[in-house]
């Protein structure tokens, strides 16, 4: 039996912290989901079973009470074991306390990794998020109360599966935010690594020690997904788009884009439209 229960939510949700999606799926044995990129934060619990996380170049075996946090705009995909079946939470989130939570949680070290012997409460805070339809204020205000709950469970029980990071981990965390807000400008890893005042070979370093992923693809990957996510919800033309993604040459962008989704981005558009 296999249960998918997606939720996404309007942006208008509110500044601080706003539900993205969740789910809560049943996998056969070998399932393989992605890779994808999405651009909000990801906790990923193993209720039952175990499978494999692949976050970037690293990758990680999460087994029953275990999961992980994936960074907005870095491309995952996972597999569920041989042998069994698993059951797989999630909930994506995003907003200006997303990141702080996270951190104060201790949720944000080099493998950003934890256990939990509270499944069965997070399962059911999720199966209660679904079950909003957004017809009124109240329910919008439940939601948010519910993801909070879900934060506070992890708070309450959670243990890291590994130590918590470094001071190398902060100079991560501010590149990437340098990355979020500037994608749109002709951003240079080497002025990237200036802003942080490290070497930019000890950024590079940092970047895939901590994210498994390149600090030029990391941008690359950030500024995709925000091009992805306007030719979906917006109908202006494809080289406005690469303008306002931080491309200047559209057959440079069109070629990016193809290449991470498999897609030109007008057939991107076509086949995603509405959806």
């Amino acid at each position: 039996m296999k249960e998918r229960i997606p939720v996404r939510i309007p942006e208008e949700s509110g500044p601080d912290l706003r539900l993205v999606t969740c789910g809560c799926e049943v996998w056969d044995p070998q399932k393989v989901f992605g890779p994808v990129v999405r651009p909000c934060w990801l906790i990923f619990f193993v209720k039952e079973g175990g499978g494999t996380f692949t976050v970037g170049d690293r990758t990680v075996q999460l087994g029953e009470g275990e999961g992980m946090v994936v960074l907005p705009d870095v491309r995952i995909s996972c597999r569920a074991s041989e042998d069994a079946p698993w059951t797989c939470l999630w909930v994506g989130f995003s907003g200006t306390q997303a990141e702080s939570l996270l951190r104060d949680l201790g949720l944000l070290g080099d493998q950003p990794t934890f256990r939990s012997g509270s499944g069965k409460k997070l399962e059911q805070t999720v199966r209660t998020m679904k079950d909003r339809d957004f017809t009124s204020v109240a329910d919008e205000l439940s939601l948010i109360s519910c993801l909070y709950a879900f934060l506070a469970t992890l708070a309450g029980e959670t243990e890291p599966l590994s130590a918590s990071g470094d001071d190398g981990n902060y100079y991560v965390r501010k590149a990437a935010e340098r990355i979020r807000t500037h994608y749109a400008e002709p951003l240079r890893i080497a002025e990237l690594a200036s802003y942080v005042n490290i070497s930019r070979g000890y950024l590079y370093a940092l970047f895939m020690e901590h994210l498994g992923v390149s600090p030029q693809g990391y941008l690359t990957s950030f500024r995709l997904s925000r091009a992805a996510g306007m030719l979906t919800g917006t109908t202006h033309p494809v080289e406005t788009i690469a303008a306002s993604c931080g491309y200047q040459d559209p057959v440079v962008f069109s070629k990016a884009f193809k290449k991470m989704y498999g897609l030109s981005p007008m057939k991107y558009r076509q086949q995603n439209r509405g959806s």
